[in-house]
């Protein structure tokens, strides 16, 4: 240990000792605003249902920060005058004026302690600890998700509504979905549901096609897209893999079925496997 004075007598001007007294404040108020942030307990709030809030909360557990989690029907805050007479209370309009989730609350987040879109709270989070490397924007990553989503939209639009939480606790819930589906979107339910069949054979042959794109984790470790770890790559393509599980008879290839399971696993994400359908 240097001694005060004998540290305090090396700095030979008094430029450098101001230069070295504002670097200390500097770093001082860094850490603790990063205490701050941390210290208070943050609260996502989510759709179980909705990949963007499933984003969060792997995020959330993949970086060891803890939150409690509050979870809306999904026809809440939704206008029956502007909704085909579907919809009630007010939800999630309270947070932000906006039917849309997730939301992040607590002392220490930005937007004045509110804030919204899935990819600005990813972004917020990994300041707050260290774990989650950015989106490389890998082309091949891009491609895969695009070829998967019309695909998971007719086998989880006809299945998630009927999964077991509080998304669709109210009978409001479900009215909502099917009216913003099927009315507001076009979306063919029964179509959808009539060639199950072949959308499970397709699904699982473009599900199998992300095995190669494993590139990270060690044997005994959880697999990665990337060589070096966990990334927002990850966090984007988890979320669709999770609620493909609603769908039986949907085999996922050994790689990609353990990559989605031992990530569930450590980030306390809950599948659909057991109430698929």
């Amino acid at each position: 240990h240097h001694h005060p004075q004998t540290m305090a007598a090396k700095w030979t001007s008094l430029g450098a000792a101001a230069a070295a007294g504002a670097a200390a404040t500097i770093a001082i108020r860094a850490i603790a605003r990063r205490t701050v942030a941390s210290s208070s307990r943050l609260t996502i709030h989510v759709y179980d249902h909705c990949p963007f809030c499933v984003r969060i909360e792997l995020l959330a557990g993949a970086l060891g920060i803890e939150y409690d989690r509050v979870v809306y029907g999904y026809g809440e805050g939704a206008d029956p005058t502007k909704c085909g007479g579907t919809g009630y209370g007010v939800g999630p309009v309270a947070l932000t004026g906006k039917k849309m989730l997730p939301v992040i609350t607590g002392a220490g987040v930005p937007k004045g302690g509110t804030l919204g879109e899935s990819l600005e709270i990813a972004s917020f989070l990994c300041t707050l600890a260290p774990g989650c490397a950015p989106a490389t924007g890998r082309g091949d990553v891009a491609d895969w998700l695009k070829k998967i989503a019309p695909i998971s939209s007719k086998l989880t639009r006809p299945r998630l509504y009927k999964m077991p939480v509080k998304d669709w606790a109210n009978e409001g819930d479900v009215a909502y979905a099917r009216w913003k589906y099927s009315v507001k979107m076009g979306f063919d339910y029964a179509a959808a549901e009539a060639a199950t069949p072949e959308l499970v054979v397709e699904a699982a042959s473009i599900i199998s096609e992300l095995a190669p794109l494993l590139k990270g984790g060690a044997p005994g470790e959880e697999a990665t897209l990337n060589e070096w770890g966990f990334s927002i790559d990850d966090v984007l393509v988890l979320p669709v893999l999770r609620n493909l599980t609603a769908v039986k008879g949907l085999t996922y290839a050994p790689e990609v079925q353990a990559y989605l399971d031992d990530w569930c696993k450590a980030t306390g994400v809950e599948t659909y496997a057991k109430d698929a359908l």
